[in-house]
């Protein structure tokens, strides 16, 4: 429930959902699950069948010696005296091999190999992780706000709607200039201009449209930051 304390709306509902989900998973395991086991116990213990419950009279090397293997792993029943007899093979092999195999020592060299690439992989994809969302995506192909992003993006790239004069030519169509700016850059514009109105003795503020989803990227980093805080006190306490 951490996670509620964060500004962020969808975050919050998300995870005040998951929790609360995962108390009724704990209900569920703590009450039906437990009644689900007692009756299995008591099913095992009076020799009944799996299916029908009914009654099962002979074990499994009778009805084998009777009516063939087959008929005698279907029908056949009797209470377990260790609990290697409860388990069945899906149990028993893994439990097995795995043992006998995680021991060997060039099978233990390779999954610290992989460990190992994948713990790389994995900082290396932290390191290339990107913020950013393309807003046409949160609307609908028929909006006439959808058409005005593509073309927006399409023929002045990912800036904002605000005017600054040069004296130096330059090609804004080129795919240089449509890379000079990134996330961080719309952030410190935002900041940026916000300030200067801020400092302006005039009753103005700035605005783009795209500083709706500029903001979460300054509120990203604080909330992080309490959620953060807050798990790491409950951890210690």
């Amino acid at each position: 429930m951490i996670g509620s304390t964060t500004d962020l709306l969808s975050v919050k509902n998300f995870c005040i959902y998951t929790g609360i989900s995962i108390l009724f998973c704990y209900i569920a395991n703590a009450t039906i699950f437990g009644a689900c086991l007692t009756l299995h116990g008591r099913r095992v213990f009076s020799r009944r069948h799996t299916l029908t419950c009914l009654p099962v009279s002979k074990s499994r090397d009778d009805l084998q010696a009777e009516r063939g293997a087959c008929y005698a792993l279907i029908c056949s029943g009797e209470i377990p005296t260790r609990p290697s007899h409860d388990q069945s093979i899906c149990e028993k092999g893994p439990q097995a091999a795995l043992t006998k195999v995680l021991l060997l020592t060039p099978v233990r060299v390779v999954v610290l190999l992989v460990f190992a690439v994948y713990l790389g992989v994995a900082i290396w994809g932290c390191t290339r992780l990107q913020q950013g969302l393309d807003l046409k995506n949160l609307l609908l192909p028929s909006s006439y706000y959808y058409e005005y992003l593509v073309w927006s993006k399409q023929y002045f790239g990912n800036w904002l709607i605000i005017s600054f004069v040069t004296t130096v030519p330059t090609e804004y169509s080129s795919p240089e200039a449509l890379q000079l700016l990134d996330s961080n850059d719309e952030v410190d514009v935002m900041e940026g201009t916000r300030a200067i109105a801020d400092a302006s003795p005039a009753n103005v503020f700035a605005f783009a449209p795209v500083f709706v989803m500029v903001e979460q990227y300054v509120t990203i980093l604080p909330g992080t930051l309490k959620t953060v805080g807050f798990t790491l006190a409950g951890q210690w306490h």
